[in-house]
């Protein structure tokens, strides 16, 4: 029998060695596992708890946009979980409402928001501003 030392045959070698060697350990791991919810990570969420954790401080950072407000607004600083401010409650109620209003009319995709009203106002705009 012919034996195989032409240096093509120890490159091939050398690369199925590499390969298995890569292969096991990408085989053998496990898939990541899902993120925590932000019930999970964060104290007195309501409504979104069930939001992969990591994307609730973008959700929030859209609801501060869309009302042209700061964090204060809603949270009394310092303690986020506190409900002291009535405007995290009116905040909750129009979350609902517009999840309400995705999913009866746009099959849950996110087409109204805080912003749909109130354009970064903290009162909801109602008409069109006067033509001038």
């Amino acid at each position: 029998m012919r034996k195989l030392t032409h240096p093509i045959w120890k490159v091939r070698n050398l690369l199925l060695v590499l390969t298995v060697f890569w292969a096991i350990p990408a085989f053998s791991q496990e898939p990541a596992a899902a993120p925590k919810t932000a019930g999970e990570v964060y104290k007195n969420i309501q409504i979104l708890k069930d939001m992969p954790a990591p994307h609730l401080m973008e959700v929030m950072h859209a609801f501060k946009d869309g009302l042209g407000v700061k964090c204060s607004f809603c949270h009394v600083e310092g303690a986020f979980e506190k409900d002291d401010k009535p405007e995290k409650q009116t905040a909750r109620k129009m979350l609902v409402m517009a999840m309400g209003i995705n999913k009866d009319n746009f099959g849950g995709e996110h087409r109204v928001t805080c912003w749909t009203c109130h354009r970064g106002a903290t009162e909801p705009e109602s008409k069109p501003p006067a033509a001038q």
